[in-house]
This record gives C-alpha cells, structure tokens and sequence, in this order.
C-alpha cells in the first residue's frame, strides 16, 4: 500500500526496487502506518495480503492460489498448516517470536 494509504487499503502495482520498497516501508513505519504488501512462495504463486501493524499484529489474507486440503464436499478448507509450517520458519530465522495466532475460514 501506498504512504499516505490512510487506511483505506488502495493496494497497487508497481515494479519497483527492492531498496526503493525498503525505503517505503521504513518511512510507513516512522508515520506509524500499516505497512501492506502482498507477497507469494517462491515461483508457487502460492500467497495473499500481509498487514502489518504498528503494534505487532500480522494479518494474512491468504487470497492467491490458496492451498486447499482436499476433500470429498463442496466446501474447500485452506490447508493451514501448509502456510503456518513455511511462516513460522520464516520468522524463527529472523529472530521473531510468535506469542500466538487466530485463524478464521469463511466458507
């Protein structure tokens, strides 16, 4: 999301450098705005909307080529631990602790 985004979630494209993204990211913190980017896994495509907050929380918005468990009914459940088994290593590798987590499935 854009500086100056002001919570309204105007996400957009742009090719950019990964220095000029750091450089956003860093001024959106300093002005204490959520920080929106949408990321993927690898060359999977595999990936939705992370939000950062000034306070810590991380909301994921798994929205691009969700990973579904496979099921006999209609009803398609995002394999969870497939993004939670992948994030979390992510963050211990970084140095960031998970204090805990909610997930919710809209179907």
């Amino acid at each position: 999301m854009p500086i100056g985004d002001d919570d309204k979630f105007d996400w957009k494209s742009e090719k950019i450098s990964f220095e000029s993204l750091v450089q956003t990211i860093e001024k959106k913190e300093r002005i204490e705005e959520i920080i929106g980017v949408i990321l993927t896994w690898q060359d999977t495509g595999i990936g939705g909307q992370f939000l950062f907050r000034c306070n810590g929380i991380i909301s994921i918005n798994v929205t691009l080529l969700r990973k579904r468990i496979s099921s006999n009914s209609n009803v398609e459940i995002t394999d969870i631990n497939w993004y939670l088994t992948r994030l979390l290593n992510v963050f211990n590798e970084k140095g960031m602790q998970v204090e805990h987590f909610s997930y919710q499935e809209h179907v």
